[in-house]
């Protein structure tokens, strides 16, 4: 972001807030509030840059966010969404029953958990022009809990 730059969080939880002001409280121009992205608490054209990272499954109304970031954006900005598709995932572990418990667990957290197949089509429908929709693989690497545990 440059010097002249600033980065601004929503979050509708307060909690949330509070845990990102800590992580936050050694950054320079960063800013937190509480806000929900069906309902931006900015200007129209304020933003070069808007970025949705985990997030959309958590939305109650995508479109209204999406029209919402079209509004806060400047002309020519930019929008990156990285969500996650539950039902895609593969987790591979020893203990088959305990992994399929694992994503399953994770697709009945979010309001849509296949909602990355269908951002494409409700971007369109917003009014952005897709320059790249991309899959991406994500590898976990770490410890492998033995059977018996």
């Amino acid at each position: 972001v440059g010097p002249q730059g600033h980065v601004v969080g929503i979050d509708p939880s307060d909690k949330m807030i509070a845990l990102g002001q800590e992580k936050l409280k050694s950054t320079q121009n960063t800013a937190l509030q509480r806000g929900s992205a069906e309902n931006l608490p900015f200007p129209d054209n304020t933003f070069d840059a808007v970025t949705f990272c985990q997030v959309m499954s958590y939305v109650p109304d995508v479109p209204a966010a999406l029209r919402e970031v079209r509004r806060v954006l400047v002309p020519g900005g930019r929008l990156l969404v990285l969500d996650t598709d539950w039902q895609g995932c593969v987790l591979n572990a020893p203990n088959k029953v305990r992994a399929h418990r694992v994503l399953q667990s994770h697709e009945d957290h979010f309001l849509d958990s296949t909602l990355p197949r269908k951002m494409p089509r409700l971007l369109q429908e917003a009014g952005f022009q897709l320059q790249d929709v991309q899959s991406v693989p994500m590898i976990a690497a770490g410890t492998i809990v033995p059977e018996d545990s």
